[in-house]
């Protein structure tokens, strides 16, 4: 990563931080918030900028890196799977179950394979 969003609310925290514990402890969390973003390189975990919310900055950082997961992970599920099923009378629905997927899962794999 070569550049940085630097949202507002890190901004007031940073400020927050200083008023509470010092100039000292403020830069401790901004060298913190640039080590993780630039290098990838996280604070010790015993390090007081995990009591100022450098967890959620992280977060932020990692998805705008395309790092973090958003959402449910993806099932990997072949359309062989799903017309073994189809092919023994199971309905959409009930293999969505057996799958934990819901219907529009099921549906959506079908006309890809049918729509490549």
């Amino acid at each position: 990563m070569d550049s940085l969003v630097f949202h507002y609310s890190w901004y007031q925290q940073i400020n927050r931080i200083e008023e509470a514990r010092g100039a000292t402890e403020a830069c401790n969390y901004i060298k913190a918030i640039l080590d993780y973003a630039f290098y990838d390189v996280l604070p010790a975990p015993e390090s007081s900028v995990y009591l100022y919310g450098f967890d959620t900055i992280k977060q932020q950082i990692d998805i705008a890196n395309g790092k973090a997961i958003n959402g449910r992970p993806k099932k990997n599920i072949s359309y062989s799977d799903i017309m073994y099923y189809k092919q023994a009378g199971k309905s959409v629905k009930e293999i969505a179950q057996i799958f934990n997927v819901s219907e529009g899962t099921i549906y959506r794999r079908l006309r890809l394979e049918n729509n490549p």
